[in-house]
């Protein structure tokens, strides 16, 4: 089976339910909602952990599966029971082995063409905020559809001034192989900065945007 088909399968097609009052493993209040994907149970709860499962039986048996994809880690239980699914025993067992472990979600690794264009930006920030002219490349057609390169310069140099000198780039941390931020670390204040290319074959930066916390 293709990857994509097993990434569909995991989504939530159809909305079943919230739960504002569910509670977790140590019984504190913790709201999760609910949906259908392809023959599996998607759940959702209040840290975010995505869980995905499946149950079945028969007359005399019955049995579940678990899994967080996110974590890398499974169950799978059986019983003697008519239709005796164990939902609660299996989801206690996996919310304290991640616990228990420390396990923490995979991340991913940032693509060539992000690390790239975040070098950069740095650059171009750079020289905005010294005041130049400079319209790179970098930047896709609607770039400055919202915002002139005038205004750019303008506040970038205010949000450096701010910030002062620059110390240290952050790595950056990708949501996807087209999208990410980073951190730029300066003498007063840190600079946090997102981004998103386009979808093309040379992707350019079509949204950019900075603040400080």
């Amino acid at each position: 089976m293709k990857r994509s088909s097993i990434r569909e399968m995991h989504q939530p097609w159809r909305f079943t339910g919230l739960y504002p009052d569910a509670k977790n493993r140590m019984g504190e209040l913790c709201p999760v909602t609910t949906g259908y994907g392809y023959g599996l149970g998607w759940r959702r709860d209040c840290t975010g952990k995505v869980r995905i499962a499946h149950s079945g039986g028969l007359p005399g048996f019955g049995s579940e599966w678990k899994f967080y994809p996110e974590y890398g880690i499974g169950v799978v239980s059986f019983s003697n029971l008519t239709y005796g699914a164990p939902v609660r025993a299996n989801t206690v067992a996996l919310d304290t082995l991640i616990h228990l472990a420390g396990l923490k979600p995979r991340t991913l690794p940032p693509s060539e063409i992000l690390k790239q264009r975040k070098e950069e930006i740095v650059k171009v920030l750079q020289s905005w905020a010294a005041g130049s002219p400079q319209n790179p490349n970098i930047l896709a057609e609607n770039f400055f559809l919202d915002l002139s390169l005038e205004k750019w310069k303008e506040n970038t140099a205010k949000l450096f001034s701010e910030a002062g000198a620059i110390k240290k780039i952050w790595e950056i941390e990708p949501e996807n192989q087209l999208r990410g931020s980073f951190k730029i670390e300066c003498e007063k204040k840190t600079i946090e900065v997102f981004f998103t290319l386009t979808p093309e074959a040379k992707p350019l930066v079509q949204q950019l945007e900075l603040w400080i916390p």
